[in-house]
């Protein structure tokens, strides 16, 4: 491979869930956001603080959880990696001067404090034809594809035990199981 794992998550815009809401920024200096925002309303939008490790894989590694593919064959599995990453209280600076800055329901008034420490997650980067993971399972061919996939283990969006309510939304959308992201490379 010749770029490093770490490489390959900064040099896309972001990694998405569903582009319309629920994503993942990584930069090269160690920062990023994350973002949870679903029918106009806002969980998460907040800066990430992240480091990594590279490990290396056996290229007959195995696909693990449900497939955003026709076919888990498709995946060619590149590399993983081990970060940590820290979700912080902050609005990223696009939405330091919006109506979030005023929201009653974004990060810590979704969230417990439990959901601010430092944890460990495996990434892997996938290569084949992926859509967005929310739209796996619907008979949707005009759906965009895109040629990377990010699989978390576990899913960067803090565990249903970190969430302070799971009303208005939060249990329906179930973002402690969003494992998967996607991206297109340039």
């Amino acid at each position: 491979m010749s770029q490093t794992t770490s490489a390959i998550l900064s040099s896309v815009p972001a990694w998405y869930f569903d582009s319309e809401g629920r994503y993942i920024v990584f930069r090269e200096d160690g920062t990023g956001e994350l973002w949870c925002a679903c029918n106009f309303n806002y969980w998460i939008a907040a800066d990430i603080e992240w480091k990594s490790a590279e490990i290396s894989v056996a290229a007959e590694a195995q696909a693990v959880g449900p497939s955003a593919t026709a076919s888990a064959a498709d995946a060619e599995i590149t590399s993983q990696l081990q970060i940590q990453m820290t979700l912080t209280k902050r609005l990223p600076q696009k939405a330091q001067s919006s109506i979030l800055t005023q929201s009653t329901l974004v990060n810590e008034y979704s969230l417990t404090d439990e959901a601010y420490k430092t944890k460990s997650y495996t990434v892997r980067v996938e290569k084949g034809r992926f859509m967005e993971p929310c739209r796996v399972g619907y008979a949707d061919e005009s759906a965009k594809k895109f040629n990377l996939r990010l699989v978390f283990d576990p899913s960067p969006y803090p565990p249903k035990s970190e969430w302070k309510s799971l009303e208005r939304g939060v249990e329906d959308g179930h973002f402690w199981n969003h494992t998967q992201f996607v991206a297109s490379s340039t």
